[in-house]
């Protein structure tokens, strides 16, 4: 009887190790995941600042969406805009319509 509670303890504690672990990696990739879509939707709402206000708008709407533009590229039809957060980057495209 004492072994049997011996291998019920080991297969506890292995269990809870096992648990653990898995939701470190869990929580690990669903914080990439968020930080990738609000540097991608960063990108995105500086691509519009830019279409609204040109680059002083481009750069409230960086400030305001807590990203860094690494370059803005603008044509005479579209702009095409570069962000990051840390080492998370992102890019988006507006064009000016018409």
């Amino acid at each position: 009887m004492r072994a049997q509670r011996g291998n019920a303890v080991v297969g506890f504690t292995l269990c809870c190790l096992i648990g653990l672990t898995s939701m470190t990696g869990i929580t690990a990739v669903g914080s990439r995941i968020v930080r990738n879509l609000a540097v991608q939707n960063g990108a995105d709402a500086v691509a519009l600042g830019f279409l609204h206000g040109g680059g002083d708008g481009a750069q409230r709407v960086a400030i305001a969406n807590s990203v860094t533009v690494d370059r803005i590229e603008q044509s005479r039809s579209a702009v095409r805009v570069w962000v990051r957060i840390g080492d998370a980057t992102a890019s988006a495209t507006a064009d000016f319509g018409g």
